[in-house]
C-alpha cells in the first residue's frame, strides 16, 4: 500500500476516474450523520481563511483507498474505489453545489469547479467524463446533480419524495443541503467573490484526505473489511455483496452479468428484500433475515445476524463450483425464502406461516427453507410433515410452555434430515421423542383441560385467539359452503362483554364461589366466550343485551362460526362452557397429535420421583459412562474418570424439596487447599461454571469456586438424567483438556486444532494429551462414546496436509463394531456427497480392528476452513455412528436419545 496526502482539490485536478464497483452499496450518507459535520470542518476553516487568520492548521477529512485500474488507448485513468465511496462522491455534491451556489455571479471560479467535476480532452466513452462513476442504481441522480443542476427542481424533487414518504434520492438531498447552505454563507454579490475565493483556498490548502493507493500483492477485500466502520457502518448484506463480486472480479468471472442476473433485485429500492421485518424485538431488513436462515441451512448450526457475514466467509470458502454456481445456490434459497413470506394464505404453506407470524415464532425458517428446496419431497409429504409441525408448535403454545429452546431443537431436526435420512418419518420421531417442557408434544387430555377452563384470551391475547378461531372457521366449512379467506385479520368479540355490567344481568351465585361476579370476569376471558367478526360490529350493540346482540351477530356475520347465533336463545356461563368443550373437541381434530407408539422408543419411562431413586441409581452402576468407575453412597452414586486425579468427582443424589423431589447432578473437585494442583481444578470449575450456565439454562444450577450442581426435576426418566449427567461430564472433558502444549512440530495441525474448538458440539473437545506430546493426529472424541470411536485431525508428512478423519478402533469381538459396519455405507455416502473435491479413503474394515474414513484437506488450506470441514463432518455422520452404537444392546446411550431430547436445550 502507497499512502498519499491530498488537499480535496487535488483528488480531482488530473484527468482521472474514481469508480465504484457495481456491487457495491449506493450513497447512504444523510444530513446529521455525515453532510452538517463535513460542512461545519470545511466553513469553520474557509471563515480563518477570509478574516486572513495566521497559522491555520489543515484539517483531515478521511481515507479512502483506491486499486489502478488498467486502461487501454483513449481510455481515461481509473481508480477502483475499495473504501471511501460515501466520501468522494460527498465531495463531488460539494463542489457541483459551491458551483450552482455561485449562481453566474463568478464564471471563472465556476468554471473551475466545473474542471474538478469532469474530464475534458480524449475519452472512450461518454461516463468518463465524470471524476466519480457511482453505481448504477445511482448513475441517473449523480448525473443530474453534477451537470448544470436546477437547484429548486432538486429541492423539489427531495420534499416531494418526502411528503410522499417515497424513496428519498440521496444524491439530490445532498445537494440540495450544501447548495443552500453554501448560498446562504456566499452572501450578497458584495461578498460574494472574497468569501467564494476563501472557501476554495480552504480545499487548497487546508481540507485533507489521504488516499491509499492499492499495489499488486494487497488484498482489496481483507483491506476493505477491516476499513468498514469508517462512515456510515455497512450491514451484513454490504460486506456479503462485495465479498461474493470481489472474488468475482479476482476470479476473472463476468461481473457485470453476475451482479445484474443474480444480486441486483436485493439491491433494487422499495423491493421486497429492503423492507423491514420484526423478529421479536429486533427489526431487520428481510435481506438479512434471509441470509440468516440461509446460512443455518448451509452450516447446520445456529446462525444470528451478529455473525453473518463471518459464516457466509466461511460458507464461501468450503463451497465448491464457480461464483456463478455459488450464487445460483444463494438464489434458488432466496426463491424459497420469498416463496415462503408470499406463500398465499389459502395455501398449506401460507397457512403455516400465517400461524407462525401469530405466534411469533420464526425459529423454524430454516428447517422450512430446507424443506422448500427438496426436489425429491412430494407436496403430500411436504403437508404431512408441515401438519405434524404445527401441531406440535400449536399445541405447546395454547398451554404457554414456551418456545425458548426451538432454535436448538428444530437445528437438530434439521442436521438429522440433511443426513438423508426419511424427511416424514425422521420429523415426527423427533416430534414424539421428547418428554420435558422444553420440547414435547402435547396430548388431547391436558390441551381440551386447557381450552376449556383457562381464560384464554388472557393467555393467548387477541393474535392467538384469533389464529385458533381462524382454524375453527376454515374446520367448520365444508364443501356446501363458500370458502372464507381471511386476507386481514378479524376481530375478536367477547360475546359476554369485558364491561357487562350496566346491560347484562348479574351472575347466579354459584357453589363454593364467595364472588360470583369476580367468577364471571374469569370465564368470560374462555374460548367459549370468544368469536371473530369481520368489519365493525356497531359499538351500541357490542355491549348490550343478548337479545339486541345476537340478531346483529346472526344477521351480519358469513361466518360458520357464528350460525350458533341464529338458535342459541340465551348466553351465560353454562353455555360458554358447553361451547368450550364442543370447539376444544374440534381443535383437537385440527391439530391432532399421532399416536405414541409411531415413535422409537428410547427405553423404559421409569419415574425417578415417587420417593426411590432406585431405578436412576440402579442404571448407572449396572451400565457406568464410558471411561468412568462408579461406587454406590449413602445418598446416591459417585463416578470417578479413570484417567483422571480421583479428587475429580461426579454425583448423582436424590434430594425432597418444596417444588418436590429432584436429581442433583454435581462436578467437584476435592483438592486439599495445600495442594498445588488446587489452583489449576478451581479455574476448571469456573470454565465449567461458565459453560453449563449456557447449556442449562432451564435448570436450577448452583455454582461454587469447588462444584458445579444441577438440579433435574423428580418426574425424569433414568435416561434423561443419564443425559444430564454426559453432557456435563463433556464439559467437563472440555475443560481439562489442554489447549496449549503444543510442541510446534506440526502447526498446521496445531492451527486445525485450536480453530476447531469454538465449532466443537459440547459431547466433543480435543485431547490434551496428544497436543502435549506432539503427535501425528489430534483425537477429537465424544464424551458419550466408547473412546475407540472418535473423529480426529492427522498430518500427512510426506505431503504436509492435514487430514480429517472417523476413526472406529473396536476389536472384531466388540458388538459395536458389526452396526458401525454396517452403517458404513451410509456414512461414506453422505460424506462423498458434502465433499466431492476431497479425497477419500474409507477403509472397509474388513481386515483388522480399525477402519476409517478420511479426508485430505488441500496443502496451506485456512486452518479455520478445516476446522469448518470437521464440524461439517461431524453434523454429517454424528447420527449414523450415535444410532449404530444404540443398537448395541447395553450400550452408554441406549435408552438415551442423541437428538430431541426433551430435558434440557440441545446441544448447539
Amino acid at each position: 500500500m502507497k499512502p498519499f496526502t491530498y488537499v480535496v482539490v487535488d483528488l480531482f485536478s488530473a484527468p482521472q476516474r474514481y469508480v465504484i464497483p457495481i456491487y457495491q452499496r449506493r450513497y447512504v450518507w444523510s444530513r446529521d450523520k455525515q453532510w452538517a459535520p463535513l460542512w461545519d470542518d470545511i466553513r469553520a476553516r474557509a471563515e480563518r481563511v477570509h478574516v486572513q487568520e495566521r497559522g491555520i492548521q489543515p484539517h483531515f477529512l478521511g481515507a479512502v483507498v483506491v486499486a489502478r485500474r488498467e486502461t487501454f488507448g483513449h481510455q481515461v485513468t481509473a481508480y477502483d474505489v475499495i473504501d471511501g465511496q460515501q466520501r468522494l462522491t460527498t465531495f463531488q455534491l460539494f463542489l457541483a453545489a459551491f458551483r450552482d451556489a455561485l449562481g453566474g455571479r463568478y464564471p471563472m471560479l465556476e468554471q473551475e469547479l466545473t474542471r474538478l467535476l469532469t474530464n475534458d480532452g480524449l475519452k472512450a466513452s461518454e461516463e468518463e467524463r465524470f471524476k466519480v462513476w457511482p453505481t448504477r442504481f445511482d448513475q441517473d441522480t449523480y448525473t443530474q446533480a453534477v451537470e448544470a443542476c436546477d437547484p429548486e427542481a432538486a429541492r423539489t424533487t427531495v420534499e416531494q419524495a418526502r411528503q410522499s414518504l417515497t424513496h428519498v434520492p440521496n444524491l439530490l438531498a445532498a445537494y440540495s443541503y450544501f447548495h443552500d447552505e453554501l448560498r446562504e454563507w456566499l452572501g450578497t454579490d458584495a461578498d460574494l467573490a472574497p468569501r467564494a475565493d476563501a472557501l476554495l483556498m480552504a480545499l487548497r490548502k487546508y481540507l485533507q484526505v489521504v488516499r491509499i493507493d492499492l499495489e499488486e500483492e494487497d488484498d482489496p477485500q481483507v483491506i476493505f473489511e477491516t476499513l468498514n466502520a469508517r462512515g456510515e457502518p455497512l450491514q451484513p448484506a454490504d460486506l456479503v455483496r462485495n465479498h461474493i463480486f470481489n472474488d468475482a472480479a479476482r476470479s476473472g468471472e463476468d461481473v457485470e452479468s453476475l451482479f445484474r442476473t443474480s444480486w441486483a433485485p436485493f439491491d433494487a429500492d422499495g423491493s421486497f428484500w429492503r423492507k423491514q421485518a420484526s423478529r421479536g424485538r429486533v427489526t431487520r431488513d428481510q435481506l438479512t433475515w434471509f441470509l440468516t436462515a440461509f446460512l443455518t441451512v448451509q452450516h447446520g448450526r445456529d446462525v444470528t445476524d451478529h455473525n453473518i457475514f463471518d459464516e457466509f466467509k466461511r460458507w464461501w470458502r468450503t463451497r465448491t463450483g464457480t461464483v456463478a454456481e455459488a450464487l445460483n445456490v444463494l438464489t434458488t434459497y432466496a426463491g424459497a425464502y420469498h416463496d415462503l413470506m408470499h406463500a398465499p394464505v389459502t395455501s398449506r404453506l401460507g397457512a403455516f406461516r400465517r400461524r407462525l407470524e401469530a405466534m411469533d415464532l420464526n425459529t423454524l425458517t430454516p428447517l422450512l427453507l430446507w424443506l422448500q428446496t427438496r426436489g425429491t419431497l412430494g407436496e403430500q409429504e411436504l403437508h404431512a410433515v408441515i401438519g405434524d409441525l404445527e401441531s406440535f408448535t400449536v399445541r405447546r403454545f395454547i398451554l404457554g410452555l414456551g418456545s425458548k429452546n426451538y432454535n436448538l431443537f428444530f437445528l437438530q431436526v434439521l442436521q438429522a434430515l440433511m443426513t438423508g435420512a426419511p424427511v416424514h418419518e425422521t420429523v415426527r420421531a423427533m416430534l414424539l421423542r421428547g418428554s420435558g417442557e422444553s420440547v414435547r408434544w402435547p396430548g388431547d387430555d391436558e390441551v381440551y383441560a386447557e381450552l376449556v377452563t383457562a381464560p384464554t384470551y388472557r393467555r393467548l391475547r387477541p393474535g392467538g385467539v384469533r389464529m385458533l378461531l381462524e382454524a375453527l372457521e376454515e374446520a367448520l366449512t365444508t364443501t356446501k359452503q363458500e370458502q372464507v379467506i381471511f386476507t386481514e385479520p378479524a376481530t375478536v368479540e367477547h360475546v359476554l362483554p369485558q364491561r357487562w355490567r350496566k346491560h347484562w344481568p348479574a351472575p347466579a351465585d354459584q357453589p363454593g364461589v364467595a364472588d360470583a361476579s369476580a367468577w364471571r370476569d374469569q370465564r368470560l376471558q374462555n374460548l367459549g366466550n370468544l368469536t371473530l367478526i369481520r368489519g365493525t360490529l356497531n359499538s351500541s350493540v357490542s355491549n348490550k343485551p343478548y337479545d339486541l346482540k345476537r340478531p346483529a351477530l346472526a344477521e351480519q356475520s358469513t361466518l360458520r362460526l357464528n350460525t350458533v347465533f341464529q338458535t342459541q336463545l340465551t348466553w351465560d356461563e353454562a353455555v360458554i362452557e358447553a361451547r368450550a368443550q364442543d370447539l376444544a373437541t374440534r381443535l383437537l381434530k385440527v391439530w391432532p397429535v399421532p399416536v405414541q407408539v409411531d415413535a422409537p422408543q428410547a427405553g423404559p419411562a421409569i419415574p425417578v420421583s415417587g420417593g426411590s431413586f432406585d431405578a436412576l441409581f440402579a442404571d448407572l452402576l449396572t451400565r457406568p459412562p464410558h471411561r468412568s468407575t462408579v461406587k454406590e453412597t449413602a445418598t446416591g452414586v459417585a463416578l470417578t474418570i479413570d484417567t483422571w486425579w480421583s479428587a475429580y468427582k461426579f454425583l448423582v443424589t436424590g434430594q425432597d424439596t418444596p417444588d418436590g423431589e429432584r436429581a442433583r447432578v454435581e462436578f467437584r473437585e476435592e483438592f486439599p487447599e495445600s495442594d498445588e494442583r488446587k489452583l489449576k481444578a478451581e479455574q476448571v470449575m469456573l470454565e465449567v461454571g461458565g459453560a453449563v450456565q449456557l447449556q442449562f439454562n432451564e435448570f436450577p444450577v448452583t455454582l461454587t469456586p469447588s462444584s458445579v450442581t444441577i438440579e433435574v426435576a423428580g418426574d425424569a426418566t433414568p435416561a434423561q438424567v443419564r443425559r444430564v449427567l454426559e453432557r456435563l461430564m463433556g464439559l467437563a472433558f472440555r475443560a481439562r483438556a489442554s489447549r496449549a502444549g503444543s510442541t510446534g512440530q506440526y502447526p498446521d495441525l496445531d492451527a486445525a486444532a485450536t480453530a476447531a474448538w469454538p465449532l466443537l458440539p459440547a459431547a466433543y473437545y480435543v485431547h490434551g494429551t496428544d497436543q502435549q506430546k506432539g503427535r501425528l493426529y489430534r483425537r477429537i472424541p465424544n464424551v458419550r462414546w466408547p473412546a475407540p470411536v472418535h473423529y480426529e485431525l492427522g498430518w500427512a508428512a510426506k505431503t504436509r496436509q492435514v487430514q480429517i478423519q472417523l476413526d472406529v478402533e473396536l476389536d472384531a469381538a466388540e458388538p459395536a463394531r458389526a452396526h458401525l459396519l454396517k452403517a458404513w455405507p451410509d456414512i461414506i455416502k453422505v460424506t462423498r456427497r458434502r465433499f466431492p473435491d476431497l479425497p477419500m479413503d474409507g477403509k472397509d474394515g474388513l481386515t483388522g480392528k480399525t477402519f476409517n474414513l478420511k479426508l485430505t484437506c488441500p496443502e496451506g488450506e485456512e486452518p479455520a476452513v478445516t476446522a469448518a470441514r470437521l464440524a461439517e463432518l461431524i453434523a454429517l455422520t454424528e447420527t449414523l455412528v450415535s444410532d449404530a452404537l444404540h443398537a448395541v444392546k447395553g450400550s452408554v446411550n441406549e435408552a438415551a436419545p442423541t437428538t430431541g431430547e426433551a430435558l434440557e436445550p440441545a446441544a448447539s
